[in-house]
């Protein structure tokens, strides 16, 4: 077997028709010597439906699978015959929830979990209306992300027991941030933030409020020197109701931009959250990370930014020559 061979099946799709001559389910189930290329499957057959019996037969037979990803919230069954194979360690899964079903299957599998390395969920036991935590025993775990979680008791039942040991998290930008503190992460050294749908003005003041506590609490993480922010669109443009407009004012996300954790190097704006004129202002400002080397930004943030950086005559035309006097490289995402 060639290189561009081994490449090819390294990561694999499956879920398709596997009676299908050039696929690549076809040709696995035809050629079992190919199934020891794969390191790792993403199961993409949506819904709970009855398994063709190749595929069963595949999923049963890859043993140097170590990453394993689905999306069907429905359907655990897949998963379930590749962890079920005798001496698997799994080093990374993503899953659509961790809830019941999953947490039985790692119970009963705990080999197969024993080495997980990275795990993404995206949420904590929502259709469950119960949380469940992440096995005990995960002494190479360095990586989490959570998609959706209720509160801060369902994030402290999903991993508490684990946030010591964590290098890298991924939460939601959201009002369910609310409570959680990143002191107890020692070792914690990115920090991901992702907007998962727009946002109603009449909720920003919650969020905001919950997401400058985080900020806040990560002040005390000496290690971590990397904050991401991503996606979403906030609905901050429209018209506020009477009702709305009649209350006292409240926080804007430009707030989050000012509550930085001083000891930032690199940071990421990938998102539309903020407005390039008030990251500009953050840039500009002594509050800016002192520390602070490499900047990426995207979405309208990168947009407006790259066009406040090339406008040297407007009211940021300074923001260009301050980058580059402190060092600072910036770099744009998708274009």
């Amino acid at each position: 077997m060639g290189p561009a061979q081994r490449l090819l099946y390294q990561k694999v799709a499956v879920g398709g028709d596997v009676d299908v001559e050039g696929t690549v389910e076809h040709t696995l189930l035809h050629q079992p010597r190919l199934r020891l290329l794969v390191k790792s499957v993403e199961y993409c057959r949506e819904g709970r439906s009855l398994l063709p019996l190749g595929l069963v037969t595949l999923l049963c037979d890859l043993p140097n699978v170590g990453e394993v990803s689905w999306s069907s919230l429905f359907d655990v069954e897949p998963p379930r015959l590749l962890f079920a194979q005798r001496g698997i360690r799994l080093r990374q899964i993503s899953a659509p929830s961790w809830g019941a079903e999953l947490a039985s299957l790692a119970a009963t599998y705990p080999d197969a979990f024993s080495s997980l390395e990275h795990v993404e969920v995206g949420n904590i036991g929502i259709d469950d209306d119960f949380a469940f935590p992440l096995p005990a025993f995960l002494p190479r775990l360095r990586k989490l992300g959570v998609g959706m979680f209720r509160s801060e008791r369902d994030f402290e039942v999903l991993a508490g027991h684990l946030q010591h040991q964590l290098v890298s998290l991924s939460l939601p930008l959201d009002w369910e941030l609310d409570g959680i503190s990143l002191t107890g992460m020692s070792e914690l050294r990115h920090l991901r933030l992702t907007v998962q749908a727009d946002i109603e003005r009449e909720d920003v003041g919650r969020i905001v409020l919950a997401v400058l506590g985080v900020l806040d609490s990560a002040r005390a993480v000496g290690a971590l020197t990397s904050l991401s922010i991503e996606r979403g669109t906030c609905l901050l443009g429209l018209a506020p109701s009477p009702d709305i407009a009649s209350r006292e004012p409240v926080p804007s996300f430009c707030s989050l931009l000012f509550a930085i954790p001083p000891q930032i190097e690199h940071l990421s704006l990938d998102t539309s959250c903020f407005l390039a004129s008030d990251v500009a202002a953050f840039l500009l400002s002594p509050l800016r990370p002192s520390k602070l080397c490499t900047l990426r930004i995207g979405d309208t943030v990168g947009s407006g930014l790259t066009e406040i950086l090339g406008d040297s005559t407007g009211p940021c035309g300074a923001l260009a020559d301050t980058l580059e006097r402190a060092g600072i490289e910036v770099t744009t995402i998708g274009w």
